[in-house]
């Protein structure tokens, strides 16, 4: 019974370990994607600014 209980609380913490990664990684991809946007609107405006020559 004792393993078993064991066993259930490394899972537990393996699975906080994995919340923690997954919260990072999310929060490193919405960054990501947030300068990705504000390049994108850059490149645009410069491609407006050529046209426009």
């Amino acid at each position: 019974m004792e393993e078993l209980l064991a066993a259930m609380e490394k899972v537990k913490q393996e699975l906080e370990s994995m919340k923690a990664k997954l919260s990072s990684t999310q929060q490193s991809l919405a960054e990501k994607e947030a300068h990705l946007t504000t390049l994108r609107a850059e490149r645009r405006k410069h491609l407006e600014e050529v046209l426009e020559m």
